[in-house]
């Protein structure tokens, strides 16, 4: 059976923002003129999710994908709790690259482009699974559906270390292209998923500006999970009464899925690679027409049912010395 590939949509878009913003900020390519900046940045994220699904595809021999999307961060359910949530998100700073001319920034095109993925671009080509819900993260559509189909297998495509938590029930792909298991965590982290929540609960998220008991740190809170921090004043610091309250109401914070999470029903997909190369030539993403690439596309919506092409040898080029 097919693994289903489970995307962190925003995480992955937001890759892609800052690999063009850092080349335009830098003035490696980009028009100052606004309606050509906007078009180059809103290209090339949707260039950067599209690769992203074919490199999965390929990797793990599958079309079945579903797109997991956060709402817009001031109206997350989080924030009644904890106000200083994401307010600060290290991300947006990181995109934070303004037009020399116009002085807009990517934030200002960012939902625009996202929802455009989300309702346009993806259904179209036959991705029909999109799931969105008002309050919600991503993370919590993503844990609500591997914790209910646990039947099915499942690869998750984040970097967001929330999703460790989530080892008991499917993999995760992190985009230093390794997949972690349970296994893989343990041996890295020395933890287990719910102990990587519960040592994020006490040490903080400074990524989601979520503060931690003061002068705990990772390395401490997970001694303490492990039996090994005892006594002394770290040890104290921890049971001090204001430090489990900080540690509680992180728990609420950064436990998947949040309370009343609706259960995805899934449906199939009607993926059209016809339609596909529509998007594809009205863009202009020319790259994905091109050799192995275009193969590769081929069997993707064949759903990898086809063998791969065998690479034709190269022609070596003849040197001018030679005869």
């Amino acid at each position: 059976m097919k693994p289903t590939i489970l995307i962190d949509a925003n995480n992955a878009s937001y890759r892609s923002l800052v690999v063009i913003g850092n080349r335009q900020a830098s003035g490696h390519t980009g028009s100052a003129e606004d309606n050509n900046w906007e078009r180059e940045v809103s290209d090339a994220v949707t260039f950067g999710l599209l690769n992203l699904i074919l490199r999965l595809g390929v990797r793990f021999g599958t079309n079945k994908f579903v797109f997991a999307w956060d709402c817009p961060k001031q109206r997350l359910f989080r924030r009644k709790i904890y106000p200083d949530y994401k307010k600060e998100k290290r991300y947006e700073a990181m995109t934070h690259k303004v037009n020399p001319k116009t002085g807009r920034d990517f934030i200002d095109i960012k939902d625009k482009q996202f929802d455009y993925l989300r309702t346009k671009l993806l259904p179209y080509i036959g991705f029909n699974n999109q799931l969105y819900q008002d309050g919600l993260e991503s993370d919590d559509l993503v844990a609500q559906l591997v914790l209910t189909k646990a039947d099915q297998e499942f690869i998750v495509v984040s970097n967001d270390k929330d999703m460790f938590q989530l080892l008991d029930y499917c993999k995760l792909y992190r985009y230093e292209k390794r997949l972690y298991d349970k296994d893989v965590l343990r041996e890295k982290y020395n933890l287990e998923p719910i102990e990587f929540l519960h040592m994020r609960a006490l040490s903080g998220d400074n990524s989601d500006c979520i503060e931690g008991i003061p002068n705990i740190g990772k390395n401490s809170a997970t001694d303490y999970i492990n039996g090994v921090l005892v006594k002394g004043k770290r040890f104290a610091t921890i049971k001090a009464e204001e430090s489990q309250e900080i540690y509680r109401r992180n728990l609420d914070l950064m436990e998947l899925p949040w309370p009343g999470a609706p259960v995805p029903e899934l449906i199939e997909d009607d993926l059209s690679f016809d339609k596909f190369l529509n998007v594809v030539n009205k863009i202009g993403l020319s790259s994905f027409l091109e050799g192995s690439k275009l193969e590769n596309w081929r069997r993707f919506f064949d759903g990898f049912n086809t063998a791969p092409v065998p690479n034709m040898p190269v022609r070596r080029r003849r040197r001018a010395y030679e005869e």
